[in-house]
């Protein structure tokens, strides 16, 4: 490895394990953009996959343009601009972390910094609910956003276990790190991940077949281990299981106002939204669009991501999220049904996609500028690893045929 390529892997290793530090973490988008510009002017290194142009780069500008049209209807006020900037910095630096996961070597480390960071997470958690007996904020801030943060970067272990080793002892180790995450994910007593997780499982085991390319007997170690954990893990379970049943008795009927006071903000703003701006929702929700029967203030976003872009962005942000997220999600599905062996890793990021957006459907994890980027991140890496095995693979068969 030269010294110009261990440098590019410690700077992707440490993008990840910065993610969660801000200070931290805007030193490392500044190294990003400065190996971006060195890789793309001095090395030249101009090759740009068709499949990351068609699925991130075009869905991703088309998404800003109209996010930024939304901002210049609502009369361009310093928060929406601010709330904007931060956000086409997170796509900036996600299309430029798609041009530097040019190769295998890359991708592994760009993952296994990923499992890395997501061994921390599960491991703080478990600890300070054990600590505590309850719900705790984790290391990125509440349990919802911990939560949402483990099911994201839990299908990168599986990946790991397939493309990144063939020693059986680092297999076993990234599928540990899977159930272990699997063990946090149920403390954090998050529904919506928890459904999420659940009903992806079940979507991706018809849709597939055997999606996961395993045997009966591996099936049944996972249902084996599944078991030990719910049961485990009752009481959390129990517990979020009463408040869902008994929801007009809890918290939880609060969701269903605030979901009705969000779609009335969406009915008077259709075309562009409330705006962006951080404060702009609660504000709005305490004075304005807050029900007679609610009794919970300063709600910060809707709890429902299309209520999210409908709500702060109207018709044209919505529209432009949409394309963004269906994009990749219908090229995965088109590529995750044949036999090559490319095609698994588009199982996992079918599975990736498909648990985040159910698990949102009670949740808006994306108006935390973190959770989108490490949500980023993770796409990032799906598609870059597609795009890299799908090539070798044309290749290789090209080669077979001449």
């Amino acid at each position: 490895m030269t010294k110009r390529e261990l440098i590019v892997n410690i700077f992707l290793f440490l993008y990840i394990m910065s993610i969660n530090t801000l200070m931290l973490f805007r030193v490392m988008n500044i190294l990003i953009i400065c190996l971006f510009f060195y890789e793309y002017f001095v090395v030249n290194k101009l090759a740009i996959s068709q499949v990351i142009k068609r699925i991130y780069y075009l869905p991703t500008i088309i998404f800003m343009f109209l996010v930024t049209l939304t901002v210049v209807l609502n009369g361009c006020n310093p928060e929406d601009i601010s709330s904007l900037r931060r956000l086409i910095e997170c796509f900036v630096i996600g299309g430029m972390l798609c041009f530097l996961l040019s190769d295998k070597k890359r991708i592994i480390v760009f993952g296994s910094a990923n499992i890395i960071a997501l061994l921390i997470i599960a491991i703080q958690y478990i600890y300070a609910s054990m600590i505590n007996m309850g719900r705790v904020p984790g290391l990125i801030g509440g349990p919802n956003l911990v939560s949402v943060q483990i099911l994201m970067l839990m299908p990168i272990c599986l990946v790991a276990r397939r493309y990144f080793t063939n020693f059986k002892y680092l297999s076993i180790l990234n599928l540990g790190v899977f159930l272990l995450s699997g063990v946090a994910l149920l403390m954090t007593e998050s529904r919506g991940s928890w459904l999420g997780l659940g009903l992806a499982l079940i979507i991706a085991f018809l849709v597939n077949g055997r999606p996961y390319l395993l045997t009966v007997k591996r099936y049944s170690i996972i249902i084996m281990c599944a078991l030990i954990i719910i049961i485990g893990n009752s009481n959390y379970i129990i517990s979020r299981i009463n408040h869902t049943v008994n929801y007009t008795e809890n918290y939880t009927v609060e969701r269903i106002y605030i979901w009705q006071s969000s779609l009335n903000m969406f009915k008077d703003n259709v075309w562009s939204g409330i705006g962006i701006g951080g404060e702009r929702f609660r504000e709005l929700y305490d004075n304005q669009y807050m029900l007679s029967a609610a009794k919970e203030k300063h709600i910060p976003h809707p709890h429902n991501l299309l209520l999210f872009y409908l709500s702060e962005t109207g018709i044209l942000g919505f529209v432009g999220f949409f394309i963004f997220f269906m994009c990749p999600f219908l090229y995965f599905i088109k590529n995750m049904l044949g036999e090559e062996a490319f095609s698994v890793i588009a199982k996992y990021a079918f599975f990736f996609l498909l648990s985040f957006v159910i698990s949102q459907m009670v949740d808006s994890a994306f108006a935390f500028t973190k959770i989108l980027r490490i949500y980023l991140a993770v796409l990032v890496f799906f598609i870059s690893a597609f795009a890299l095995y799908k090539r070798d693979y044309v290749s290789v068969e090209a080669d077979k045929n001449v």
